[in-house]
Order: C-alpha cells, then structure tokens, then sequence
C-alpha cells in the first residue's frame, strides 16, 4: 500500500524528493536495500543538502557492505549541519564496527562534547550512554585511567549502561590502584639505590 500510495504521488509531481523518500524508506524496511538505494538516491538529487536522507544512503550502503561508500554519505551528512546528531553516531559506529578505533573515539568525543555544550544529541541519550561507554573502555584499553573514569562515571546517568558503566569503573580504579601501587614501589626502588654520598658529596 506504501509503495502504491507514493508511486501514485510521484506521477503527478516527479520532482516532490518526499516521495522518492517515502519509496526508499519503505524498500529498507522490506529490508530491500538495493530498491531503497535507488529512491534515496533519487531524492538525494532533488533535496543534496539533506543530512537525513544521506544518512539513509549511508544505511543502505553499509547494509551492502559497501563501507567506503557508507563513510562518504555520512561523513557528507555530518558537514551538512548535522543539527540532530544522528550522523556523527552513525559515523561513529560505523568506524566501531570496522574496528577503526581511532576514528571512532574522535568522533564519539566529539558527540558527547557537543552534547554537552551545545545539546546537540540530547534527545538521544541513549546513543550518549554508549558514546561514553566507549569512550571508558576504549581509554581504559590504552592505560588512559582519567579518562576511562570520567567517561564511566558519565555511564551512571544513562539507564541503557548504567550497570555496565559500573563494571567499567570498578575496574578502572582496580588497574589504577595497580599501577599507582607499581609506581610507588618503583619510586622507593630508585631511591633507594641511589648512592647518597655520591648525589650529596660536599662541594670544596
């Protein structure tokens, strides 16, 4: 009936992009990403600068495993006042899932600071909690303990991750008391070794 109903628009206005839109969605919900494509693409040439349908495209592409084409769609999505956010997300997901870890750390960073500044993202607080899930584990991973801590202290205050952001914390603090007990054990080693008569000798 969707199909019918927004084929039926289009002949009697081609160049309306909802309807290519409305076409492109429906196809991705049958999970028939090829058609899909096509009527984003569609839209994409009446309506370019619109970040929700390249970010429609970028679905389409990742669901094709086409990731390279996926990251252009959305990386464009992002540079068109990507207000919501849902872009950068997706972006930054998509870099997640490909283990481009890097990349997606900055772009989860990015995120949660807009959110924080600007409220960009802020009605997406559950995208938020894991952004900052993340970002603990993705910290904690490379001995960034401050980091790690802060970004699962943030955890707490979104339901979706609360318990594992907990998790995350409790560990954190375990390898920190760790390697600040190390430190300190190493400290004590070097003074101890030093030869006090030597370091201290009387000038003449």
């Amino acid at each position: 009936m969707a199909v019918e109903a927004y084929s039926r628009g289009l002949e009697s206005n081609k160049q309306d992009f909802r309807g290519y839109y409305g076409l492109g969605h429906t196809y991705e919900i049958l999970r028939m990403p090829c058609f899909a494509l096509y009527y984003y693409k569609q839209a994409h040439k009446l309506r370019s600068s619109d970040s929700r349908i390249l970010c429609a495209m970028g679905a389409c592409y990742e669901e094709l495993a086409q990731y390279q084409e996926a990251k252009k769609c959305l990386k464009r999505a992002v540079a068109f006042r990507d207000q919501e956010g849902t872009a950068l997300v997706k972006l930054a997901k998509l870099h997640g899932k490909l283990k481009e870890d890097d990349d997606a750390a900055k772009l989860y960073t990015r995120f949660v600071a807009q959110a924080e500044t600007s409220g960009v993202g802020v009605h997406l607080p559950e995208e938020q909690g894991h952004a900052h899930l993340y970002l603990a584990h993705y910290h904690m991973k490379r001995r960034n303990f401050g980091e790690a801590e802060a970004h699962a202290h943030k955890c707490r205050e979104f339901v979706a991750v609360r318990e594992e952001g907990k998790s995350v914390l409790q560990e954190v603090l375990k390898l920190k008391t760790v390697q600040d007990s190390a430190s300190g054990r190493q400290a004590m080693e070097d003074l101890s070794s030093l030869d006090l008569d030597q370091e201290f000798s009387p000038i003449t």
